[in-house]
Parts: C-alpha cells; sequence; structure tokens
C-alpha cells in the first residue's frame, strides 16, 4: 500500500549499488531510521509531560510550615493558596471529604503518595526536508508510583518511578514502518514557595518493522533521556494561576546497523536531539471539585548526526525542527480518585491532534 516511489533526479545516482547496478534502487527504506529517530523525540516530549503532570509542577506550601493538624472541610478555599498540605493544588489532588490525599491512608507503604496509569493517542503528520510528510499513529501507556512529599532543605522534594509502553506506524506512499516498545523511568520534583524544578530520566527501546519493496527489515532503537523543567505560580485568583514554564531535554538514539532485505549494507549514526520548550499555563477551579487547566508551547527541536549510509553513499538528512501545541485538560476528583481528560492540537512541522486521559488514586 505504501511501497512505490517516484523517486527525484537527484537521488538517482546515489541509488546504485553493486548488486542493483542496472536498476534503481529504491531507498525510502534506508530513511525508516531517522523516521523512527524523529519519532521517539516526540515519544519521549509526551512522555515528559504526562509524567511531569502526573508527578509534580504544583504549589506546596513553604518548607518551614507545619501540616494542618486537621483536614479542611472545604476543599473549594484550598485552591491556590499557600500554605498547604498535600499534592496538587492546581487540580485539586485532594479527597472529596476535605482530605488532601496524606500518604499511608490506604497501603502499609507510608512513603508512597498515590499510583496512576495514563493514556495517550496522536495522530500527526510530520513535514521533513527532502521528504513528502509521514503521517504517525501512536498509541501509548504510562503507569507510575509517586513518593511522599518531604523537606529537603529550605525546599520540598518528592519522588516517583514510571514504566510504559507504546505502538505505533510511520507512512505514507513511500514508507511503512511499525514500531513498538517500552521504557522505564525515575522522577524528582523539587519545590520552595511558588517555584517548581522538575526532572525526569527516561530509558526505552523500539523495535521497528519497515515494510519495502524488497520485503521486510527489521531493526531496533535504543534511547536515553534527560529533562529539567522550571516553572512559576503567579496567583491570579484564588481559584486561577498563570504558570510560564521552561523544559530543556536531550535524547540520545542508538541505531542498529543491519543488511536490508534487498542486499544493501544499512549504517545509521546516533542521533541527538535536544529539546527547548517554553510554554505558557493557565489552571482554575471551575466549581465542585472540577479543574481545568490550558496551556500553548512551542516545541524546538535541534538534532545532531543521525545520517544514514546506503553502501557508504549518505542519504539526504531529515529534520523537524520546531511546531507548536495547544492542550486542554478537565479534572475531578471523585472520592480518593482523581480523574483527567486531556485534548490537545500540534501545529508547525508536525501537525495533528492528541487526547488521552489519567486515572491516579489517591492513598
Amino acid at each position: 500500500m505504501h511501497k512505490h516511489l517516484l523517486i527525484p533526479v537527484s537521488l538517482v545516482i546515489p541509488l546504485f549499488t553493486s548488486t542493483y547496478a542496472n536498476a534503481i534502487q529504491p531507498t525510502h527504506y534506508a530513511l525508516a531510521n531517522t523516521i523512527t529517530a524523529h519519532n521517539i523525540s516526540a515519544l519521549q516530549h509526551a512522555i515528559t509531560q504526562n509524567t511531569f503532570n502526573a508527578f509534580g509542577l504544583h504549589s506546596t506550601k513553604p518548607a518551614n510550615a507545619s501540616p494542618a493538624a486537621e483536614p479542611l472541610s472545604n476543599t473549594d478555599d484550598l485552591y491556590g493558596r499557600a500554605p498547604m498540605y498535600g499534592t496538587e493544588s492546581m487540580y485539586g489532588e485532594f479527597n472529596s471529604d476535605g482530605t488532601m490525599g496524606r500518604s499511608g491512608g490506604d497501603t502499609p507503604i507510608a512513603s508512597l503518595t498515590n499510583i496512576w496509569i495514563d493514556w495517550q493517542h496522536t495522530a500527526d503528520k510530520t513535514k521533513y526536508n527532502n521528504h513528502s510528510p509521514i503521517k504517525t499513529n501512536n498509541d501509548m501507556i504510562i503507569a507510575g508510583i509517586t513518593g511522599n512529599t518531604s523537606n529537603l532543605g529550605a525546599t520540598q522534594h518528592n519522588w516517583g518511578i514510571y514504566t510504559g509502553y507504546t505502538v505505533g506506524e510511520q507512512y505514507n506512499q513511500s514508507v511503512s514502518v511499525e514500531s513498538q516498545g517500552g521504557f522505564f523511568g525515575i522522577f524528582n520534583g523539587f519545590y520552595y514557595k511558588n517555584l517548581n524544578l522538575n526532572t525526569n530520566i527516561t530509558g526505552g527501546i523500539l523495535d521497528n518493522s519497515n515494510d519495502n519493496t524488497f520485503g521486510t527489515d527489521t531493526f531496533t532503537n535504543f534511547w536515553l533521556n534527560g529533562t529539567a523543567s522550571i516553572s512559576y505560580n503567579l496567583f491570579l485568583h484564588d481559584r486561577l494561576a498563570l504558570r510560564p514554564v521552561i523544559t530543556t531535554g536531550y535524547t540520545w538514539i542508538k541505531s542498529d546497523d543491519y543488511t536490508s532485505v534487498s542486499g544493501a549494507t544499512i549504517d545509521n549514526q546516533d542521533t541527538n536531539i535536544f529539546e527547548f520548550t517554553p510554554e505558557i499555563q493557565l489552571a482554575g477551579h471551575i466549581t465542585n471539585n472540577w479543574h481545568s487547566k490550558m496551556y500553548v508551547k512551542y516545541i524546538m527541536n535541534f538534532s545532531h548526526d543521525g545520517a544514514t549510509m546506503v553502501n557508504d553513499l549518505i542519504l539526504p538528512h531529515l529534520n523537524d525542527t520546531e511546531y507548536f501545541e495547544y492542550g486542554l485538560s478537565i479534572n475531578k476528583n471523585i472520592y480518593n480518585s482523581h480523574i483527567s481528560a486531556t485534548i490537545g492540537r500540534h501545529d508547525g512541522r508536525r501537525y495533528g491532534w492528541f487526547g488521552g486521559i489519567n486515572i491516579k488514586y489517591i492513598f
């Protein structure tokens, strides 16, 4: 279905190999690794966003303030105020009876605050240099455990661990790649008054199968990412807050070298992708433990290396550089559970829709 290619004249010379010296050999199969590498950067961006939302980016009580002796009965009054005790005032992650998710209530492990699971679907198209747009469909499931918030000097600190699974496809009229893989990561959050610093480290593996004119090639990507995000809560009202955010990240992607079913030798350099993303969020309490958040961010990716060689001939480099992301989430507390639904859009080099749901149980 996606196996035929009209080859530009500028690419004819590199398409010859010693094995197929008298015929033009399609090389779109060799670009599959570059396509999956850029897809990993988009997957990692989604992993970072979802885990940061689930674990942190929240306002906490000052480190030198004592926890309330008794939980407040009116959770509406808690919104956006400090000092407070518990987690995520911006989303109202406290129980509907007025308690605020103190650890140890429903579990013998007093160091845990909550457990959560997140699902997201993305349907994008990506514009690449020297290549027609690639359609992408991805589904991702992440599950995590959040540690209790503790004092750390003049700040507060919490931690989390998470793991996930992803499956998807990238295709156009000339390439079709199916991918599936898993990842694991750790999170750390540091909070000083209204200032938040969140970090995570993620490692993952992606197995790919690339259908082409000659058959099916298989190859694997490994990746390692480190991301940090800093934000500040500007309380405009008891129920409304503006939050500027800056996120930076680095992803290293290791790719297999292999011999394709056509007989060509495919050599893939490691890919290094740097992300710099400014963002603005507006979070508010609607009513009766319903909360919402709107945000817009500008995602800038800077890639280095990642060249693909076919029989020692370098193929044109594909690159997706920057795109916008807009999102809206609605959140609701139901007893000890917190449910959040999100819908959003990408525009720019990467464009399309995404959406998902997060379910959290607060101890």
